[in-house]
C-alpha cells in the first residue's frame, strides 16, 4: 500500500493519522480564513496529494457539502473530512474569523463659503479608528466615487484645499478589512465681482472748468441686498487698492477730478470682499479754438471756426460782444453799432474752451450809447445797473452821485445809506466818440437793520431762481435754497453761468437735461443763475 504524509496548511501543522498518511489542506481565493468587506464569501478548497479516488465532507456554521470545494460567508469552526478508495478518513479543522469594522473619523468644516478674501479653505479628516494601515481618498464635484480621487492619504490626519463649489466627499478606508466609510462637505461659492459704470459731469475732461466729477453708476453686485465701499485712486497713486476702509457706497457717490490722467475707481462688494476696479482717464483741452470773420453791409458779420480737434459732436456758443450769442459751427451777426467788439467763441464736446478777437464792424455808423438803467435785484440791498449798449466801449467812468466814481464799466459799488443819487455814466468808444448820461435813482432799502446799499453792473440782468419758477414749461432750477448741488432740467444742451452779487461769473459748466450742477466749491451766499441752450 502506498503511504501518504498528512499535512494541514492551515497553520502549516503536520498531521500524522494512523495507517493513512498523506496530506490534506484547505485553502482560500486570498489565502485568508477571514471575512472582510471585501471579501464577504471565502472559496474554500480541499487540497491532497493521495493517487487513490476520494471522498470529501464539509461541515460548519450552515455549510454541509460533499465537494471537493465549499463558498463559506459566515465566521465558526469548520471541518472537512476526506476517504480514499481504503477506507482510510483525514479529518481537518479549521476557524473562520470576521473583520467588517467599519472605520470611524471626524471632518471639520462640514461646509464652508469661498469669498475673494477666503477664496482657499482647508478641511481636516482625523482617523478615530483604526489608526494606521489606513488609505484617504478626496473626492471632487466633477469626479465623485467611484473615480479616481483627485488626492490620497495615509496619515491620521488629512489635510485637502477644496475652493471648487459644490459636494466634495472624503474616505477612510481599513487596508486590513477593506471597509470604508465616507462624509461629504459642501463647498458655497459667492465670490461674484461687482459691475459698475463710471460717468463725468463734463465727459471726463477739463477746460472751462477747473474740475471734472466723477459718478459710480450701474452697480451690481452678487447679493442684490449686500452693502459696497468704493475708492478713487487718483494719477500717481502707488496702485495699492485703498479698500478695505473705502467709504460707504450711495446713489451720490462721486469723486472730483482736478488734473488730468488715469484715474481708477474701485467697488467693493462688502459681503464677499470681491473688488473690481476700473480706469478712465481725464483729459485736458485738446481743442484749438480759433475762428475768422466776414463784415458785411448794414453790419452782419458772417463767423465760421477754424477750430481744431473738434468733431460731429461740437457745439458752438457764440458771444459777440454786445450782449447778444448764437450758436452753431458757423454763425451770423447783425450788429446795431459799428466800432471795434470783442467776440468769444467757446466749444462743448471733446472739451470747454474758448477764445476772443477784435471785430471791426465798419459798414454802419460807429456811435457811443451811454444810456443805462438801474432795477432792483429783488435782494434786499441790492440793485442792477444795465448799459444799454457796451459793445464798442473802450472807456467808461460812472459818477455814482456820493462823491465818488469808477473808472471801469462793470464795477460795483456800496452806497453808505439809501437816498436819491445823480448816477452819471461817460463812455467813450473805439471810434473816440463820447457820450455822457445821468439820471437820479432813489435807491431804497427794506429795514431799518440794513445799513448799506450795493449797486452792482452787469452786462444783462442775471436770470434769477424765483424767475426760472415762474417757467417751470421751460426751464426747471431747483432747489432754493440748494445745498450740495442745484439740478437743471428742460434744457437739451448748453452751460449755465453763476454770477455772485457783483456781476462775477464764479461757476460755468455744461448741462443738458436732468443733470445736477455741484456746489461743492461755493460758499454760502446769493447767486443769480444765467443758462443759455447749445443748441444748433
Amino acid at each position: 500500500m502506498k503511504q501518504c504524509l498528512m499535512i494541514w496548511f492551515i497553520g502549516m501543522t503536520l498531521i500524522i493519522n494512523g495507517q493513512c498518511t498523506w496530506t490534506l489542506g484547505v485553502t482560500s481565493q486570498n489565502n485568508s480564513f477571514t471575512l472582510t468587506c471585501l471579501d464577504t464569501t471565502l472559496n474554500m478548497q480541499a487540497v491532497n496529494n493521495c493517487t487513490s479516488p476520494v471522498s470529501f465532507f464539509w461541515n460548519g456554521p450552515g455549510t454541509s457539502a460533499s465537494t471537493q470545494s465549499v463558498s463559506v460567508s459566515a465566521p465558526g469552526m469548520y471541518s472537512l473530512s476526506v476517504t480514499d478508495v481504503n477506507a482510510c478518513v483525514n479529518t481537518v479543522t479549521f476557524a473562520v474569523t470576521i473583520n467588517t469594522v467599519v472605520p470611524v473619523f471626524t471632518l471639520n468644516p462640514l461646509a464652508y463659503t469661498v469669498t475673494c478674501q477666503n477664496n482657499a479653505p482647508t478641511f481636516t479628516a482625523t482617523a478615530i479608528s483604526p489608526t494606521n494601515n489606513i488609505t484617504w481618498s478626496w473626492y471632487n464635484p466633477n469626479n465623485p466615487p467611484p473615480g479616481p480621487p483627485s488626492f490620497m492619504s495615509n496619515n491620521v490626519n488629512a489635510l485637502f484645499s477644496a475652493a471648487m463649489p459644490g459636494g466634495h466627499t472624503v474616505q477612510l478606508e481599513n487596508l486590513s478589512s477593506g471597509c470604508k466609510a465616507s462624509m461629504t462637505f459642501t463647498v458655497f461659492d459667492i465670490s461674484g465681482f461687482p459691475t459698475f459704470s463710471v460717468a463725468a459731469a463734463n465727459n471726463f475732461q477739463l477746460g472751462c472748468w477747473p474740475a471734472d466729477t466723477l459718478y459710480i453708476t450701474n452697480v451690481a453686485l452678487t447679493n442684490a441686498n449686500a452693502s459696497a465701499s468704493y475708492s478713487f485712486m487718483a494719477p500717481g497713486s502707488n496702485g495699492a487698492f485703498p479698500i478695505p476702509g473705502g467709504m460707504p457706497l450711495s446713489p451720490s457717490s462721486s469723486f472730483v477730478a482736478q488734473f488730468p490722467g488715469s484715474y481708477t475707481v474701485i467697488v467693493q462688494d462688502d459681503l464677499n470682499f470681491c473688488q473690481t476696479a476700473v480706469g478712465v482717464n481725464v483729459i485736458s483741452s485738446s481743442v484749438s479754438i480759433a475762428f475768422s470773420n466776414t463784415v458785411n453791409s448794414n453790419g452782419v458779420v458772417n463767423f465760421s471756426s477754424t477750430s481744431l480737434g473738434t468733431n460731429i459732436t461740437t457745439s458752438y456758443l457764440w458771444d459777440y460782444g454786445d450782449g447778444t450769442s448764437g450758436t452753431g459751427v458757423t454763425s451770423s451777426h447783425t450788429y446795431s453799432n459799428g466800432g471795434t467788439h470783442y467776440v468769444t467763441l467757446q466749444t462743448l464736446n471733446p472739451s470747454c474752451t474758448s477764445a476772443s478777437g477784435s471785430v471791426n464792424v465798419n459798414t454802419i455808423p460807429c456811435l457811443a450809447n451811454s444810456s443805462f438803467s438801474l432795477t432792483y435785484s429783488g435782494t434786499p440791498q441790492f440793485w442792477y445797473a444795465v448799459p444799454d449798449y457796451y459793445g464798442n466801449v473802450i472807456n467808461s467812468i460812472w459818477s455814482w452821485g456820493d462823491g465818488t466814481s469808477t473808472n471801469a464799466l462793470f464795477p460795483s459799488h456800496t452806497y453808505s445809506s439809501p437816498g436819491i443819487y445823480n448816477i452819471c455814466l461817460t463812455v467813450t468808444v473805439s471810434c473816440l466818440n463820447s457820450s455822457g448820461t445821468c439820471a437820479n435813482y432813489n435807491i431804497y432799502k427794506l429795514s431799518a437793520e440794513q445799513q448799506m446799499v450795493n449797486v452792482t453792473v452787469v452786462k444783462s440782468l442775471p436770470v434769477g431762481v424765483k424767475e426760472l419758477e415762474s417757467q417751470q414749461d421751460l426751464i426747471q432750477l431747483f432747489p432754493s435754497p440748494a445745498n450740495d448741488y442745484l439740478f437743471v432740467q428742460g434744457i437739451q444742451s448748453g452751460y449755465i453761468e453763476l454770477y455772485n452779487n457783483y456781476g462775477e461769473v464764479i461757476l460755468t459748466q455744461n448741462i443738458s437735461d436732468k443733470c445736477r450742477v455741484s456746489l461743492s466749491s461755493i460758499s454760502s451766499g446769493i447767486y443769480f443763475a444765467r443758462i443759455l441752450s447749445a443748441k444748433e
